[in-house]
């Protein structure tokens, strides 16, 4: 695998219910690059982002991660993996029973197992500047706004400065305004941090913003893939109609 090439996703093939969902995906991620994955909704997307994460195992394929393929690899291993990554879940998945505070900071405990409660404060104190939420440490999810919970699980998601992030549909459910302010936090922190980013979404046009490439999943494969400037061009009709029903 070439040194600049983070993840490769090799011939992924993945069924439910005995319909093909992912049909031979090939995928190549550099270091340092946002990649937005576009498709319909039940195109795959989240399964090919699942598998990514190592919480599902393909039919067949490879993902290979570091170099590293998680596919075949023991749960220690697989774990050591993860610990390299961040993940923004749709949902945000913020705990309800923990305050933003106690949230933040469960990957530095539970992956990186830091103790020094000082060390871990100033932490979740830089990651929450970083997504602006300061001062909201000792509030519960259920106090918090939509856009909050998002930016409380964007915080989270890079408080152990991992070399990878994924963004599993960031935007849902949010107002044109929060989508916006989201996206630009993830330019934000994307240009201080340097990590890899993957972020499955719908929102056309709007990630052709964040994104240093797009590749659009269609019937189970990935039909084109480029910048954003060349999905916008493209001549595809499959492409074409996705990205500009009008």
């Amino acid at each position: 695998m070439p040194e600049d090439i983070v993840i490769e996703v090799k011939g992924l093939r993945k069924a439910l219910a005995a319909k093909a969902v992912l049909n031979g995906v090939d995928l190549r991620i550099r270091r340092g690059e946002v990649l937005a994955v576009i498709g319909a909704s039940g195109a795959g997307k989240s399964i090919l982002l699942r598998h990514l994460m190592g919480l599902m195992l393909p039919d067949s394929g490879a993902v290979l991660i570091g170099g590293v393929d998680i596919t075949s690899v023991g749960l220690k291993q697989l774990n050591k993996v993860r610990s390299s990554i961040g993940v923004l879940f749709q949902s945000g998945a913020l705990f309800d029973s923990l305050n933003v505070y106690e949230n933040v900071s469960f990957p530095l405990r539970e992956c990186l197992g830091l103790i020094d409660e000082g060390k871990i404060g100033r932490r979740v104190k830089n990651a929450l500047d970083d997504v602006n939420l300061s001062g909201i440490e000792h509030k519960y999810p259920a106090e918090l706004s939509g856009g909050m919970k998002k930016r409380a699980a964007l915080a989270r998601a890079i408080i152990t400065n991992p070399d990878i992030v994924l963004f599993d549909e960031p935007t849902t459910g949010l107002d044109p305004l929060l989508k916006r302010a989201i996206h630009a936090l993830i330019r934000k922190n994307h240009k201080k941090y340097g990590f890899t980013g993957i972020i499955v979404s719908h929102e056309i046009p709007d990630i052709f913003e964040v994104s240093d490439r797009v590749a659009m999943l269609h019937g189970g494969i990935i039909v084109e893939e480029g910048t954003p400037e060349a999905l916008r061009n493209s001549k595809i009709p499959i492409v074409r109609e996705f990205i500009s029903p009008l």
